[in-house]
């Protein structure tokens, strides 16, 4: 079964969840502002990484057994987000991550 890490950088706080393609979560944490706008870069990369990190420990899990990483991020539509790709990359997470508006995690 495939493992997926879901993030939501938001401006006030970034959640992060993994979950199997059944969408069973494995994993769930919580961390400060996401958004590389609001917060910068350096805050909101690290904390998509701490909280990725954290819910991968909740999970079991490692960065190498993750197939998947879906960011919705705000602010992603005024900035380019590839910088959140080398800190999931140190996590062992071989997929680049594919970019979503963060109007979709409200959902």
């Amino acid at each position: 079964m495939a493992r997926v890490v879901a993030v939501d950088g938001g401006g006030t706080s970034t959640r992060c969840v993994v979950v199997e393609s059944g969408g069973r979560c494995l994993g769930l944490a919580t961390g400060g502002s996401g958004n590389p706008v609001s917060a910068g870069w350096s805050s909101a990369s690290a904390a998509v990484a701490h909280t990725t990190v954290t819910a991968l420990t909740q999970a079991g899990l490692t960065g190498a057994d993750i197939d998947a990483v879906v960011l919705s991020i705000a602010g992603a539509g005024t900035v380019e987000t590839d910088g959140f790709a080398e800190p999931l990359r140190a996590l062992g997470i071989a997929s680049p991550p594919v970019h979503k508006p963060d109007i979709l995690a409200s959902y």
